[in-house]
């Protein structure tokens, strides 16, 4: 366990008590440790972060031979570019195994399973932005503001209903008025947006509080993120709308490199203009040394947002 025992990752612990499995808990996460639980510890399963996983991937040495015992890995928690998953793959593990699901309604909503992942590394490579298919005993659907189904294909937030799915906060949480997820005759709103396809496959597109709205397009840092992953070096991206006088907000990206490698602000813009359309490229494209992180592991775009938009205001 290399992250936090707490939220839905805790749920890890459970299935292997049942199978009377040896367990070994990080303190923190570092990723020398975690490899060393693999090839020296007997270790054969492991569930990250993104962000962890891209923590890996800067290691020089990391291998598919150090890595030969784990014989699965499962991500969730935030979206993986398709070019991690694929450096992933060559470079950890092909038994890769996606969960999309949140605290709310767990087990899993949908999984992207290891033959998935093959599919889209041989060739289906769209299939690697898919969060999976549903569960067994799990509903899905994607509805409008007016909780209308939408046609297949278009874009919606995302709602599911089962056995998965809580009753509802308890105490004061239940009585906050902040508090965006809900439950309405059974169905739990996510606050994800996403789309699905004719076989009932889940594609996050992403968080309502994350879409970007400028000059009146609705604006999906995913998109980006995954675009910007592409262009050789980059290590990290994490892409957020900041306030803007003119048209209301402009996309900022922030990227890291990867050790040894060089990346330019102009080679970043020059991709984004070569493969998505005008209003969508970044306004602003930030090159730092590492990002804030929250409890679970993954990129703080609360607290990025916070920081541009307070630059903005001086």
């Amino acid at each position: 366990h290399a992250g936090p025992v707490t939220h839905t990752s805790g749920l890890f612990v459970l299935p292997y008590f049942t199978f009377g499995a040896q367990q070994i808990v990080h303190a923190k996460f570092e990723p020398e440790s975690l490899v060393d639980a693999f090839e020296n510890r007997g270790a054969n399963a492991t569930a990250l972060v993104p962000t962890m996983v891209a923590r890996l991937l800067a290691m020089p040495d990391i291998s598919l031979e150090r890595m030969a015992n784990l014989e699965i890995l499962g991500y969730a928690g935030a979206p993986m570019p398709p070019e991690q998953i694929r450096q992933c793959f060559e470079r950890i593990t092909p038994r890769m195994s996606q969960y999309y699901g949140l605290v709310e309604a767990i087990p899993p909503v949908t999984v992207l399973g290891p033959a998935d992942h093959r599919r889209g590394i041989e060739g289906d490579t769209e299939i690697l932005t898919s969060a999976g298919l549903p569960c067994n005993g799990v509903e899905i659907r994607i509805v409008d503001e007016l909780g209308q189904d939408v046609p297949t294909g278009e874009v919606g937030e995302v709602i599911t209903r089962g056995d998965h799915v809580m009753r509802g906060y308890y105490g004061q949480a239940g009585q906050d008025p902040t508090v965006t997820k809900a439950v309405r005759d059974g169905w739990l709103y996510t606050g994800d947006l996403g789309k699905c396809d004719a076989d009932e496959r889940l594609f996050l597109v992403d968080r309502k509080g994350d879409m970007i709205i400028s000059g009146g397009y609705n604006i999906y840092p995913r998109e980006i993120e995954d675009v910007i992953a592409e262009v050789p070096g980059v290590h990290e991206v994490a892409v957020v709308g900041v306030e803007d006088a003119d048209w209301g907000q402009h996309v900022t990206a922030m990227i890291t490199v990867t050790v040894g490698a060089s990346v330019t602000v102009d080679q970043v813009l020059e991709h984004c203009k070569s493969r998505m359309a005008s209003y969508k490229k970044p306004k602003d494209v930030r090159i730092v040394a590492e990002f804030p992180l929250n409890s679970t592991g993954k990129i703080a775009k609360k607290v990025l947002r916070e920081q541009l938009n307070s630059e903005v205001a001086q």
